[in-house]
C-alpha cells in the first residue's frame, strides 16, 4: 500500500522529516521518499522524487490513494460539474462548436480576443487551488520529461488498470508512481474506464480550443491535445 505505510502527521517547514517507506507488496516492492513541498506548510500531500525537474504526487486531485480516480475537471476549471460541454466551460465566450470563442487563454484571432496566455495561472490551476502551496498541473514539457525518463508498465494495482511509471534516472530507479486509467467525462456521461487522460497546464497555441494532455491506453501512451471542456483527471506536481 502507498498510504498505509506513511506517517500522515502534519509537519511544519522548519521540522520537515524525511519519510522513507519500504513497500511490502510484491507489485510495488520499491523505495519511496515522501516530503512536504517547502512552500506548503499548511498541508501535507505525498509525492515521489523520480529524479526529474519536478516531484510527482502519489494520487490525483480528489483522491486519497494512488488507485483512486479522483475528480474530473475541464481545463482551467477549479470545480467539478454535472455537464462538461462548451456552454458550461469557464472561459467560454460564445459561438458554436465550429466557431468557439474564449475570454481567456487565446492565441488566435479566430477564437476571440487574443491575450497570448499559454499556461494556466495559479487561480485557474485546480491543483494549486485545491492543494495550495507549490502544487500545480504539470506543463506539456514536464509530461514529456516523465515519458522520456521513465519506464511505463501497463498493469493493475489493487485491481485497477493503469500504468506503473518507474524512473530510469540513476539513483532513482526504484522510485515509481501509479497512474490509474481513469476514463473521462463528456457532457453528463462517463466513458471508458481502462482509458485515461491527464491534463497539462499548457494550451495548444496553434489551436487554443485544445490543451495538451497525456493519454493512456492498455498498450500505449502519448502526448495529445483535446478540447478544453472535456473532464479529465489531474495529477499534480511540485518543485
Amino acid at each position: 500500500m502507498f498510504r498505509d505505510v506513511v506517517d500522515k502527521k502534519d509537519v511544519n517547514q522548519s521540522s520537515r522529516r524525511k519519510v522513507v517507506c519500504k513497500l511490502l507488496s510484491k507489485f510495488l516492492s520499491v523505495r519511496f521518499t515522501f516530503r512536504k513541498p517547502q512552500s506548503a506548510p499548511q498541508l501535507v500531500h505525498e509525492y515521489v522524487d523520480l529524479g526529474l525537474s519536478v516531484k510527482w504526487a502519489t494520487c490525483n486531485v480528489g483522491a486519497n490513494n494512488p488507485e483512486e480516480y479522483g475528480d474530473y475537471y475541464s481545463w482551467g476549471d477549479v470545480e467539478t460539474k454535472h455537464n462538461y460541454n462548451w456552454e458550461t466551460y469557464r472561459f467560454y465566450e460564445g459561438g458554436d462548436v465550429n466557431n468557439v470563442l474564449f475570454n481567456k487563454y487565446n492565441t488566435e484571432a479566430r477564437y476571440g480576443s487574443i491575450d497570448n496566455k499559454t499556461t494556466l495561472e495559479p487561480n485557474d490551476d485546480v491543483a494549486h487551488e485545491k492543494w495550495g502551496g507549490g502544487w500545480r498541473l504539470p506543463t506539456k514539457e514536464e509530461l514529456n520529461e516523465l515519458i522520456n525518463n521513465c519506464s511505463w508498465e501497463s498493469t493493475k494495482y489493487k485491481r485497477v488498470l493503469g500504468y506503473k511509471v518507474t524512473s530510469r534516472k540513476k539513483g532513482y530507479q526504484n522510485c515509481s508512481i501509479f497512474l490509474p486509467a481513469v476514463g473521462y467525462r463528456d457532457s453528463s456521461s462517463f466513458y471508458k474506464v481502462g482509458y485515461g487522460c491527464y491534463w497539462s497546464s499548457s494550451i495548444n497555441t496553434s489551436n487554443p480550443d485544445s490543451a495538451w494532455l497525456i493519454e493512456l491506453f492498455s498498450n500505449d501512451f502519448f502526448i495529445d491535445d483535446d478540447f478544453r471542456y472535456y473532464g479529465f483527471a489531474v495529477r499534480p506536481v511540485c518543485p
